[in-house]
């Protein structure tokens, strides 16, 4: 059991909300151009938000069964999957929110400043996103032409502009990128070791596993005890296995570091990757109509040419 799925592009049941977002993984950053491309079909994970009153928290995947949570919390109050998931998972069951997120791995080229300067970043990295964010990236799929054996395009041939309106909270818009600057046969080549039998879409690699998989029912009681100061226990936080999510009270720092934590989750897939490490993230469960609801920006209008732009200090930038 596992509070994590496989879902795919194509799920036009998915809606956004008011919940605010911060990916601690892949970041945009306010008055920059990422571009990127979506490498992998999501994964739909079931986070838990510890956050005890006056203290920093963190967010968890679930240990509960995804259906459970699913019917108990997110999409229903079936109270038989609320008592069967509380029972399973100890931060469900000290009444802590679920949500319900989105995690893919995305390539990240490059960078683009105020004056289109562009810094490369090439790196693959998993995403986390939530209803809004999904429904954005949805349409552009939806958009996409046919290949020429008549065959659904797959997202990850196609490059993607994001532009960021607040860092904080990670407000961003998705466009098609109508001038690539790298081509997918490139990004394959770099992305492929991360994949147990080369590229697979629908595989969840190493470097998503590491954002989504649960922790053990023990380790994940004992970090609950050391936030809400229930015993003595190492602050170090190089020692601890949970990671920090920012709360809309707690952000202060939009480039602050975060660290590591453990997942709940559940698939409906294929297979394992291999591979790389990750980071941490943020989290799922139905959202109110307000900070998700931005449209898709315009497509760009600049040609994005690899040859003209210098890389850029992105501190001297700033």
């Amino acid at each position: 059991m596992s509070g994590k799925r496989m879902t795919t592009w194509d799920d036009d049941t998915i809606k956004g909300g008011g919940y605010n977002e911060r990916p601690d993984v892949y970041k945009a950053k306010q008055g920059y151009t990422d571009i990127i491309r979506f490498c992998t079909v999501p994964v739909s994970l079931l986070l838990v938000n510890v956050n005890p009153k006056g203290g920093k928290g963190f967010s968890t995947p679930t240990l509960a069964d995804y259906d459970d949570v699913m019917d108990g919390f997110i999409d229903g109050n079936d109270k038989d999957a609320q008592a069967r998931a509380k029972k399973a998972c100890p931060a469900l069951e000290r009444g802590y929110g679920v949500k319900r997120r989105f995690v893919t791995l995305v390539w990240h080229a490059y960078r683009l400043n105020r004056k289109g300067q562009k810094k490369k970043v090439m790196q693959a990295i998993p995403m986390i996103f939530d209803g809004g964010k999904y429904e954005m990236i949805h349409a552009i799929k939806q958009s996409l032409p046919p290949m020429k054996n008549g065959k659904k395009r797959p997202l990850h041939l196609v490059e993607i502009s994001v532009t960021c309106t607040d860092s904080q909270y990670q407000k961003m818009n998705f466009s098609m990128n109508p001038t690539p600057s790298q081509k997918w046969a490139e990004v394959k080549e770099e992305i492929e070791e991360l994949f147990e039998n080369g590229f697979d879409a629908s595989e969840e690699t190493e470097i998503v596993k590491s954002v989504t998989e649960a922790d053990s029912y023990q380790s994940l009681r004992e970090s609950l005890d050391r936030v809400e100061g229930r015993g003595n226990f190492d602050d170090d936080d190089d020692d601890s296995e949970e990671w920090d999510e920012e709360t809309e009270d707690d952000a202060d720092d939009e480039e602050e570091e975060e660290r590591p934590r453990r997942r709940g989750k559940k698939k409906t897939t294929k297979k394992r990757s291999a591979k790389k490490k990750s980071r941490r993230k943020a989290k799922p469960e139905p959202e109110e109509d307000d900070e998700d609801d931005e449209d898709l920006a315009d497509e760009l209008d600049e040609s994005l040419d690899d040859e003209d732009l210098d890389d850029y200090d992105e501190d001297e930038d700033d």
